[in-house]
């Protein structure tokens, strides 16, 4: 999805047809978490976070709204096959203690960043959506 051809106006029609509870109970909390996210590392408020699946199963969780790994995963991955957020793969070594022998094994590790060309746009789409005027009444759920 190319962001910057699209006007204002196509993108949060865009956004509300993806993010329609309807469609998935789940994406429009986990544009909301992506979105928190979002300001909270452009403020300054966020040292070093890694919004990866679990972190947002704990927003979820906080939020009274417990899902599975694998349902998340995939919702996570539709969203950023359709441009709201962007994944970033990175490799991270961990300690595997098999049969004793304190080796290294490296893993594929995914975080979901919100897309940040799409900002303004998914602010007002979730608006329209949880039916508020400030989101930020809906983060500390």
């Amino acid at each position: 999805m190319n962001w910057k051809r699209l006007e204002f106006e196509a993108q949060v029609k865009y956004l509300e047809r993806v993010l329609s509870p309807r469609r998935s109970r789940l994406r429009p909390y986990l544009a909301l978490f992506g979105l928190k996210n979002y300001v909270l590392l452009k403020n300054g408020f966020l040292v070093s976070n890694s919004p990866s699946v679990t972190w947002y199963l704990r927003q979820l969780a906080r939020s009274g709204l417990p899902e599975s790994y694998w349902k998340v995963r995939g919702q996570l991955k539709y969203l950023a096959n359709r441009g709201v957020l962007k994944e970033v793969k990175t490799i991270k070594p961990i300690e595997n203690s098999a049969r004793g022998v304190g080796r290294l094994t490296r893993i594929q590790l995914s975080e979901f960043y919100l897309n940040e060309h799409c900002f303004l746009s998914t602010s007002q789409a979730l608006k329209k959506i949880f039916r508020v005027e400030s989101l930020s009444d809906l983060y500390g759920r």
